[in-house]
C-alpha cells in the first residue's frame, strides 16, 4: 500500500482489520496490523507526496445527450504529474467517436450532433477553513500540504477574456461533492468569479 503514498487509506484498512482481529480474538495479528499502521503514520509525517492532478471536462454535443452529459462539467482527480494528453486519452477511449476540443467552444455546440469535449488542468483551491485549523494546531508542514490539495471543494480555473486575445482570466468552479469521494470524478454545479471563502 505504501508504494501508491495512499498512508490514509492504508491506516483505514489496518482499523478495520482491527475490528475483524479483535471479534475474533486473533491477538497476534492485531499486534502485526497496528506495527503496520504506526509505520504509515510514519511515513504520513516523513514523506513529501506528490499530490494528485486534476482535470477539467465539459462535455458538448447531442451525441452526450443520452448518457446525461450534454451541458455538464466534471472534475477528474488524476494520478500525480499525469499528462493531459493521457487524461484526454482516456476520455476518447471512454467515449469512441468524441472529439477533443482545444479551445473553448460557444454553448450552442451542445445543440449540434456529435461529441465534444473540452478537457484541461485546474488547480485545486485550498480549503481555508483547513488553513485555519492546521495553524491552530500546528498540524505537521507534509501532512497539511498534502490535506489541502487533495481534500478539495472547488477549483481554479483560466480562461481567455476574450476569444482572440491571449489574456486569461481566473474563475472558480463549484464542486457538487467534496473531492476524493467514493468516485474519482466530480460534477461542477456553478462557476463563480469570486473565490468560495466557505468550504
Amino acid at each position: 500500500m505504501s508504494e501508491g503514498a495512499d498512508f490514509e487509506r492504508a491506516i483505514g484498512y489496518c482499523k478495520e482489520l482491527r475490528d475483524i482481529y479483535q471479534q475474533n480474538k486473533t491477538y497476534a495479528k492485531i499486534r502485526d496490523v497496528m506495527k503496520n499502521e504506526g509505520s504509515f503514520y510514519t511515513q504520513i509525517i516523513s514523506t513529501e507526496r506528490i499530490v494528485p492532478r486534476y482535470f477539467y471536462a465539459r462535455y458538448y454535443g447531442q451525441g452526450f445527450k443520452q448518457m446525461g452529459l450534454t451541458g455538464d462539467a466534471f472534475v477528474y482527480r488524476g494520478k500525480p504529474l499525469e499528462k493531459q494528453i493521457d487524461f484526454t486519452n482516456k476520455l476518447l477511449r471512454l467515449y469512441p467517436g468524441s472529439v477533443i476540443l482545444k479551445e473553448e467552444p460557444d454553448a450552442s455546440l451542445d445543440d449540434e450532433p456529435g461529441m465534444f469535449i473540452h478537457a484541461f488542468i485546474v488547480l485545486p483551491v485550498e480549503n481555508k477553513a483547513m488553513i485555519d485549523k492546521f495553524t491552530e494546531n500546528k498540524v505537521h508542514p507534509n501532512i497539511a500540504k498534502y490535506s489541502l490539495m487533495t481534500h478539495i471543494a472547488a477549483v481554479q480555473i483560466l480562461r481567455k477574456t476574450k476569444e482572440d486575445s491571449q489574456e486569461l482570466n481566473k474563475v472558480y468552479g463549484i464542486l457538487e461533492n467534496e473531492l476524493p469521494g467514493i468516485r474519482r470524478s466530480v460534477r461542477v454545479t456553478s462557476i463563480s468569479s469570486h473565490k468560495p471563502t466557505k468550504q
